[in-house]
């Protein structure tokens, strides 16, 4: 039975294009490819994710191989590349529904120590149950240590464990330590897809919460005044909106439809949400809210 989904992290969690990284980074056309060959197909950089080889050291090299007046360019593509991977969104929101459908969440990446300077500001990370990091452990993917040492490391078993990378020769090596796999090929619904033929679910369904306490109508009437003023602004004054939310969806209009005009509110839940959040917390948390009239 699968416990564990264990997710890599280049263009699966984040976007990691090397092309795109050097564009953004580099002025002159006719430099970009030259760069990017020196510095993301050194044989180096494995090293780096290997956790053998020091940063400045590898600059250094780096350098040594260009000419003196690319070896700024180097230095700034190498000191702000990571800057250039962006979240997946749809990836996240699997993780989070993955998350709220009670799996336990893991990260097996082939990644340099630079990786400690932006993991806590990415917000899939942070729903994960432990970050597994080739240079912390000094062995790469596709190798069978890795597999290994990952799941000793976090004390899982291997065939718990579902893996999803977009290397099917990683994929391969995990097997091979006894770890199913799942090619990702960047298309989240082909994803979906292949964990629903594995038997694992995962559902966008919106869960509907009555709004029920005098707590919980406080912070619907609170999430009401930040929803219209937000969506409304663009063709409302805010005098008109504090207007109508006074009107319709303050606290005491709220409360009055509710206990008088036969109406009832839902907080509308997304799955992902922390757990251990009060209810009332996590269902604020994601601004989702319903009102329907009874007749």
């Amino acid at each position: 039975m699968i416990r564990n989904i264990v997710f890599d992290m280049g263009n699966v969690l984040l976007t990691y294009d090397p092309h795109y990284i050097v564009s953004q980074l580099t002025e002159k056309d006719e430099n970009r490819q030259l760069l990017q060959k020196a510095i993301f197909e050194a044989p180096e950089w494995a090293q780096l994710d290997a956790g053998n080889i020091e940063e400045d050291k590898f600059l250094g090299l780096v350098q040594s191989r260009l000419p003196e007046a690319l070896h700024q360019e180097v230095r700034t593509i190498f000191e702000h590349w990571h800057e250039q991977m962006v979240p997946i969104d749809a990836t996240y929101h699997l993780v989070k529904e993955l998350k709220a459908a009670g799996y336990h969440l893991y990260l097996l990446s082939n990644a340099s120590l630079r990786f400690h300077q932006y993991e806590d500001h990415i917000p899939a990370f942070q729903l994960l149950d432990g970050r597994f990091i080739s240079a912390d452990f000094h062995c790469l993917k596709p190798q069978r240590t890795i597999y290994q040492t990952f799941c000793s490391h976090f004390g899982v078993k291997p065939e718990e464990c579902l893996f999803i990378d977009d290397m099917p020769a990683n994929i391969e090596g995990g097997k091979a330590a006894g770890i199913d796999g799942i090619v990702f090929d960047g298309d989240v619904n082909h994803l979906r897809e292949a964990l629903s033929q594995k038997g694992i679910a995962a559902s966008t369904t919106f869960q509907m919460v009555p709004v029920q306490s005098e707590e919980d109508l406080q912070i619907l009437s609170q999430m009401a005044n930040e929803v219209w003023h937000q969506h409304f602004a663009s063709i409302l004054s805010p005098e008109q909106i504090d207007y109508m939310v006074d009107k319709f969806q303050s606290y005491p209009a709220m409360k009055k439809q509710i206990t008088e005009d036969g109406y009832q509110y839902y907080f509308l839940h997304e799955p992902g949400g922390d757990p251990a959040l009060p209810a009332h917390a996590a269902y604020a948390g994601h601004r989702g809210y319903m009102g329907i009239h009874v007749e």
